[in-house]
């Protein structure tokens, strides 16, 4: 923008305009597009408007008015301007604009309290913004004096006091979001893949940020919508689906003060989020809703988002580089940076040519850490990119920017395989790459072709040893399967079936799989139980805790447990659920016996599995649990502690020899107990933890009780459990799974008789609170309460037997029983 003192037409500015455009004395010229494309559709669309400098003796950057624009040849406008201090926010676009898209300021107000533009929907759906071009000018100080030009007709002018001549930086006050689709597994090509992309800001203030504040901006109450039409890469054999469309949306960007850094701080904290719901070829849905795009949309920046759908894993993928500009290479001596290829793609190295008139300096992006940027000479420059920290299946990207004075350009540089450089396949086949292994057969070997670089096995659960080999063909190189008992349970999904191994050239980075289905016959759990019927002579069940995978996922069954009647037992590999007619025991006893599978796809393959047969628990899952005992009289004692819990238990033809027990046992709480208060427990960690609490001595009838802590025993080993992870120290710390606890109470004095109420209480969650001589659970919710009476004349030691808890550390539940007396 500039305005000359005289009308010579010295002005840079004005040079070349014809004689009838030449401009008067205090006029201000503008001129568009020094380094833009079509510059002159920018001028036919401009709009100015005028503000007050923000100082509030200048009228505290109050809006003044639109000043009428007149066109001046194809990038020039001009228009008039008064003495004074201002500011100028001018937008453009290089397509006429519809009428009221632009908001014009309220007088007075400031241009960071106004909204310039906002989006808009149409059913239901978020339209794109225009391509908007935004410059500032701020604190413009412009003074001169009013001279008589004409005094035969008593004409004067303002004639300012010298040229005036400012710059101002044209930016692109939008971003363009571009949605693409990788190639994905398991989609249903005769579906649409649909996305929404929500939290778009949707209005500009007339400072080029958002409306009203950068970090709360107005959100617009539709989504940017798209559906992509998918079809199979090569065949529907192969499971890859690939689409055609990329979906391209322009929305507001925020405009900071560091808008042309390269990592910008002065940026919206509102990010994008995406929602897809991707139809699978079992008609199954997969739906993700507000996954957080991870950067800022950016002026004059492309955001590149893909989406793919593999391993059953949504993955997104963002990136963020320039939007080009069709002629921005060109300055205004039409200066040019060329390069020999306008972007670079590549696995490890590579180099770009530069031909310039002068010199030019090559930086990388601040978000490029994997890439080095090294000079050979004048004209070349070498990339190296960091193989070692590349994720597979995520090319990433970034850009190299080229400068030479004001002139700048920018390159996109991406980080991806070199296609066709490795090959893998069975050794003594031509092209297998499917095959099985299992515990009789853990082994397969293969033969790797690697091109130009060394080859790696990437981690995996289906083969545990990860052998490495360098460039050219690798012969017989053999692949061992994890051994079960090193895979956890969690773990099960991920190391057992069918899934590939990936290799990798450690150069190129490009990879080639083979599919090792790994076969299974398994428990999914430590123990597995089948529910004992009571009061009838069988009961049927089916559990999912007997795991066979891969191959065909059948099994066959040679022997079944002896509770167990055969005749109306079966697996079912469509669901993967074993069906058992379990048998009533007329002993009431636990009990438990061996079920032999072998696997169908490998006979070879044989597994004895342990199956136990129990009367199932009455109490729902707790973590505490209190017994009270009330009375009408006199002074009642409770006594309450673990007993007759084994020190050794044979289990599954072992014995297994639990010495810790004895740091339980015979441990009474109560009046005048070996253990009065209560004790703590050392657990497995070596750290101390009350396990039983007495609330005190209540003579008057109020009642007494006692508080079991029963989470605190979880942590200890139990016959039967899985021992990976524990020292030998822990595992010598090993208890019955089920620990048996007497309830007992009597009378302090001789003579006492009368009844005597017991209520036990148990609780899931919260703590426990001491409230005189009860205790009361605080943020937890009680599960299950069981009140009955006794009338005894039984003195307090040894005490009646009111009841006894058998907890289940494993199941977390107990099994109840009343005293034999008890009504």
């Amino acid at each position: 923008m500039a305005c000359a003192a005289c009308s010579d037409g010295s002005d840079d500015f004005a040079d070349g305009v014809a004689p009838e455009n030449k401009v008067n004395p205090g006029q201000m010229v503008i001129r568009l597009g020094r380094t833009l494309s079509r510059s002159g559709d920018l001028a036919a669309n401009t709009r100015l408007f005028q503000f007050h400098a923000d100082s509030v003796g200048l009228g505290n950057g109050g809006f003044v008015e639109e000043p009428a624009l007149t066109p001046m040849g194809d990038d020039r406008l001009t228009f008039n301007l008064g003495e004074g201090v201002w500011n100028f926010s001018l937008v453009s676009s290089r397509e006429p604009l519809e009428e009221g898209t632009i908001t014009k300021p309220e007088y007075s107000k400031r241009a960071q309290d106004c909204p310039m533009y906002s989006m808009r929907s149409e059913n239901n759906t978020l339209q794109n913004a225009p391509e908007l071009f935004t410059a500032l000018v701020d604190n413009f100080r412009f003074s001169g004096k009013w001279q008589v030009t004409d005094p035969d007709y008593n004409i004067d002018e303002f004639v300012p006091d010298r040229d005036y001549t400012v710059d101002a930086q044209m930016v692109r006050n939008v971003a363009k979001v571009v949605v693409r689709f990788k190639s994905s597994e398991d989609l249903d090509p005769s579906q649409q893949q649909i996305f929404t992309i929500t939290n778009v800001p949707s209005t500009l203030n007339w400072r080029g940020g958002l409306y009203p504040d950068k970090d709360n901006p107005e959100i617009s109450a539709q989504p940017l919508r798209g559906a992509f039409d998918v079809r199979y890469e090569t065949t529907p054999e192969d499971n890859k689906t690939i689409s055609d469309q990329e979906f391209e949306y322009i929305i507001p960007a925020h405009r900071g003060l560091d808008y042309s850094a390269s990592e910008p701080v002065d940026t919206t904290t509102c990010l994008l989020r995406l929602n897809v719901d991707f139809t699978c070829l079992d008609g199954t849905h997969v739906v993700k809703n507000n996954i957080v795009l991870g950067y800022a949309p950016r002026v004059n920046g492309v955001y590149d988002v893909y989406v793919s759908y593999n391993k059953r894993k949504l993955n997104v993928e963002a990136q963020i580089l320039p939007w080009s500009e069709e002629s921005a290479d060109a300055d205004v001596s039409n200066a040019e940076i060329v390069t020999d290829k306008p972007k670079v793609e590549f696995a490890y190295r590579d180099t770009i040519r530069i031909d310039s008139r002068r010199p030019v300096t090559l930086t990388k992006a601040g978000d490029a850490s994997w890439l080095t940027v090294k000079k050979i000479s004048d004209t070349m420059y070498a990339l190296e990119a960091d193989v070692t920290t590349y994720e597979v299946g995520h090319p990433r990207s970034s850009y190299i920017t080229l400068r030479d004075g004001n002139l700048e350009r920018r390159i996109p540089v991406t980080q991806r395989p070199d296609e066709g450089t490795i090959e893998v396949h069975e050794t003594g086949t031509v092209s297998n790459r499917e095959m099985w292994v299992s515990p009789p057969h853990p082994t397969r070997n293969v033969d790797v072709t690697s091109i130009s670089g060394g080859w790696k096995i990437l981690p995996n659960l289906r083969v545990y040893n990860t052998p490495t080999g360098g460039a050219g063909k690798t012969e017989n190189v053999t692949l061992t399967r994890f051994n079960d008992s090193d895979v956890d349970f969690s773990d099960y999904n991920k190391a057992f079936g069918r899934e590939r191994v990936i290799f990798m050239n450690t150069e190129t980075l490009d990879t080639a799989s083979i599919w090792v289905d790994n076969l299974f016959i398994g428990l999914t759990d430590d123990i597995v139980e089948l529910e004992q019927p009571e009061g009838t002579t069988y009961k049927d069940i089916t559990t999912d805790l007997i795991k066979v995978a891969g191959g065909s996922r059948g099994a066959t069954i040679s022997k079944y447990p002896n509770f167990v009647d055969e005749n109306y037992s079966w697996y079912d590999k469509n669901t993967g659920l074993f069906h058992f007619r379990s048998l009533s025991n007329p002993s009431g006893d636990d009990r438990y016996d061996t079920i032999t599978l072998a696997h169908e796809t490998d006979p070879d393959y044989t597994v004895t599995l342990w199956l136990d047969q129990v009367i199932m628990v009455n109490t729902p899952e707790f973590d505490y649990f209190v017994v009270k005992f009330t009375w009408a009289s006199k002074d009642v004692d409770i006594r309450v502690g673990f007993t007759g819990n084994p020190n050794s238990q044979d289990y599954h033809g072992q014995t297994y020899s639990m010495p810790n027990v004895s740091s339980f046992n015979n441990k009474w709480c109560g009046w005048s107990q070996n253990n009065a208060n209560g004790y703590n427990i050392t657990l497995i960690d070596g750290s101390s933890k009350q396990c039983l609490r007495w609330g005190g001595d209540a003579t008057g009838g109020q009642g007494e009780t006692v508080f079991f802590n029963a989470k605190e025993l979880n942590t200890f080993p139990y016959p039967g459990m899985k021992l990976n992870g524990l020292t030998d120290a822990q595992k010598n710390k090993m208890i019955p799974r089920v620990m048996k606890l007497e309830c007992r109470a009597g009378w302090y004095t001789s003579g006492g008789s009368g009844p005597i109420t017991c209520t036990v209480y148990f609780y899931r969650g919260g703590t426990m609170v001491q409230s005189g001589t009860n205790f009361n659970n605080s943020g937890g919710i009680e599960v299950k309460r069981q009140s009955f009476s006794m009338s005894t004349s039984t003195r307090y030691n040894p005490g009646e037997v009111f009841c006894t808890v058998e907890y289940d550390r494993k199941r977390h539940t107990a099994r109840f029983t009343k005293g034999a007396n008890a009504s």
